[in-house]
């Protein structure tokens, strides 16, 4: 029932992703036509991951779904200082873990379309394909596997 509601509720935000034709660079509001760039829409949010895709030689599968429920509500936060913190949501893997995991990200490129995420153990360089004020979709290459792409959805927590 759970994977059902999931897959709804991705098929709704990919539906309303596929729509948004200026969801990469700005994003204008509609009630002070401002322009919103992707440094500020990043920043603004806390995201929270809700679907995660392996690419392997144009196969995909479904990883977020054999997740351990407990890591299924990781969240992702860009400072505008640079630093970024990965949580672990209310539900944690280990109780007597850590609730983050702090690293550095950075800008490659003007348009905020390629973020270089770097962490205690490794680092990626992560491409934007979607962006605004409630959905983030990046992919990269896993820094485990240079045959695997990995694509994350996130949406904004409310």
């Amino acid at each position: 029932m759970k994977t059902i509601k999931t897959l709804i509720t991705l098929l709704t935000i990919t539906s309303f992703v596929a729509c948004q034709k200026d969801a990469l660079i700005t994003y204008k509001t509609d009630a002070t036509e401002e322009l919103r760039t992707n440094k500020t829409l990043l920043i603004d949010n806390n995201w929270v991951k809700i679907s995660e895709i392996s690419i392997i030689n144009g196969e995909k599968e479904d990883i977020f779904a054999f997740s351990e429920e407990c890591s299924k509500d990781n969240t992702l936060e860009f400072k505008n200082d640079g630093n970024l913190i990965m949580g672990e949501g209310a539900m944690m893997c280990d109780p007597n873990g850590r609730e983050t995991t702090e690293g550095n990200w950075s800008v490659e490129g003007a348009d905020y379309t390629k973020i270089l995420v770097t962490m205690e153990n490794y680092s990626y360089q992560a491409e934007i394909t979607a962006l605004n004020e409630l959905v983030l979709v990046w992919k990269f290459v896993s820094p485990s596997n240079p045959d695997e792409t990995i694509e994350q959805v996130f949406v904004k927590r409310p």
